[in-house]
Order: structure tokens, then C-alpha cells, then sequence
């Protein structure tokens, strides 16, 4: 019984199925949530009331204010929305996406780990998120080959 539940993570096995994770497959999946999480932080952001009046959002409302973050967050989540649904990918809006998403990801997180201490476990799909974004910032060129007509 445990030989069969262990079999499957055997060296080489294992390794065969991390490569494919990090290398086979497309990207679209993981652009879709993190378009979704972008227009849902925007929403959030928009929400009334002052979210950056917590004190896991210090650092982040001494960058830029709530509506600034939500209008970048929001821009982000279209632009993922627009390049996942488009029917010709745009190597621009790509880019575009990847480095924004990078830089809202990373620098959110950052941001609210450096605000408080201990970091709250509330954010660690954000910080999911920005490896997330990251890995598609190195990978999206995934999406334009094989049958994508990138211009």
C-alpha cells in the first residue's frame, strides 16, 4: 500500500513531472488567476472605507494611495484579460502585462512584509502570486510559439 503511494515519487519520476510543470505546459492557466487577482485587488481597493488605514498597508500607502494601486491593479487584470482572450496575441500587451504584474505582485508584498511583524499568513497568495507573476514574466514567450501569432 504505501509502496504504490510512494512509486510515484520516485527520482526520476519526480523529476520528469517537475519539468514538465515548469517547462511543458502553457502559462494561460496561471495568467488567468493572476488576471482575476489583479481585478479583484482593484475591487477590493475601490471597495469604501480605508483599507490602507491597517497597518499591513503602511508601506504601500507611502508609495501611492488606495486608488492609484487599484487603477494599477485593475490595468493589470485587463491587460492579462485582454491578452488570455484576444484571438491575435500581442507581444507588447505581453511584455506589458508580465512587467507590470511583476512589479504590482512583488512590490505589494514586499511592501506589506515590511510593514508589519510577523508577516501576516493573510498574504501568502500574494506572495504565491508574485512568483507566479515572475515565472510568467520568464515563460511568456510559451504562450506566442506553437500556434500563437505574436506581433
Amino acid at each position: 500500500m504505501v509502496r504504490k503511494i510512494i512509486e510515484p515519487l520516485r527520482g526520476e519520476t519526480l523529476k520528469e513531472r517537475l519539468r514538465h510543470l515548469m517547462f511543458g505546459i502553457d502559462m494561460e492557466g496561471t495568467r488567468f488567476t493572476l488576471a482575476l487577482a489583479a481585478c479583484l485587488w482593484s475591487v477590493m481597493l475601490l471597495w469604501s472605507g480605508d483599507t490602507f488605514d491597517r497597518p499591513t498597508y503602511n508601506v504601500m500607502a507611502s508609495i501611492a494611495n488606495e486608488l492609484t494601486w487599484a487603477m494599477l491593479f485593475g490595468l493589470q487584470g485587463i491587460c492579462a484579460f485582454y491578452s488570455l482572450l484576444a484571438e491575435k496575441k500581442n507581444r507588447f500587451l505581453f511584455n506589458f502585462d508580465a512587467v507590470l504584474g511583476c512589479l504590482l505582485w512583488s512590490g505589494s508584498c514586499i511592501a506589506m512584509l515590511m510593514s508589519v511583524y510577523p508577516p501576516p499568513a493573510a498574504i501568502s497568495a500574494e506572495i504565491a502570486a508574485a512568483f507566479a507573476s515572475w515565472w510568467v514574466l520568464v515563460r511568456f514567450s510559451v504562450d506566442v510559439k506553437d500556434g500563437g501569432n505574436a506581433d
